[in-house]
């Protein structure tokens, strides 16, 4: 994106509300390394508390036993991993999700869960880095969704095409990626994370950005495609980028065939668990 569309598209976004983020993250972030006061700050909000343990015991982080305290999951999983999940739960609350998207999560989540996989596997990314990109990196669709009520239908027009944004920047003059890279900066995300929510359907330059957000842009390809994105989400027969990049993506995270297949199967074992 050049500082002339970056402009364009901030210009555009004085159309479209982004949810801010919440005080308690802000409190939790200026508590920190004070383990004793960012438990009692996310036992403050029941409802941030909850969501935050429902995402600890995802399938994505795969745990040996189920998670029922705050204070268990400091123990556990270390301070900075649960201050990364309280940030993940607490946007995934802010967001909801419209009725005609009630599949959205479900989609968000296999996504996140197949790039933690690929994550634990390459070593690339961290899980936390992994599970947040796969989940948020479509965020925009939900704003875009609220906004429009002929989105959904753009959106399995737009998996018909090469240029996934294409038909979005020509109806709204902005697009899911651009809102989805606002949202994560508004967030707080990792800036290499925002970026690569950015430029996920920037295909021809797609492995030709800093190596930190290629390793993401990677993961996070080949995790759509072994979801099948293009198919629950644009309702496609065929994925219209994979065969633009299925070679580079592979290649950058040093994988074979046999290794792509046998990521594919603990993909597929991990969703069913």
């Amino acid at each position: 994106m050049s500082d002339g569309e970056d402009d364009q598209a901030q210009l555009s976004l004085n159309d479209f509300s982004i949810p801010p983020q919440p005080d308690v993250i802000d409190k939790i972030r200026e508590a920190y390394p004070n383990v004793g006061e960012v438990s009692r700050l996310i036992h403050l909000d029941p409802g941030l508390a909850s969501a935050t343990l429902k995402v600890v015991n995802s399938a994505a982080f795969s745990l040996k036993q189920s998670i029922s305290s705050i204070n268990h999951a400091v123990m556990l999983l270390g301070l900075e991993r649960i201050m990364s999940l309280v940030n993940i739960a607490a946007l995934k609350e802010a967001l909801g999700c419209p009725k005609k998207l009630m599949t959205f999560w479900d989609h968000a989540n296999d996504i996140a869960v197949s790039c933690a996989v690929i994550a634990e596997e390459t070593k690339f990314l961290t899980t936390e880095e992994a599970y947040t990109l796969g989940l948020f990196h479509n965020t925009g669709i939900l704003i875009l969704g609220n906004k429009f009520d002929d989105y959904l239908d753009i959106v399995h027009e737009c998996y018909k095409h090469e240029v996934v944004t294409e038909l979005e920047d020509k109806r709204y003059r902005t697009n899911h990626t651009v809102i989805g890279y606002y949202l994560a900066k508004t967030w707080k995300l990792p800036e290499f994370l925002c970026l690569a929510i950015r430029d996920h359907h920037d295909m021809p330059h797609i492995m030709k950005h800093s190596e930190e957000e290629a390793h993401a842009l990677a993961i996070l390809k080949l995790s759509e495609h072994i979801c099948k994105e293009y198919k629950t989400l644009g309702e496609a027969d065929i994925d219209p980028e994979w065969p633009q990049i299925e070679a580079v993506v592979l290649d950058h995270l040093h994988l074979s065939e046999f290794d792509y297949e046998e990521i594919c199967y603990k993909v597929k074992d991990r969703l069913i668990q």
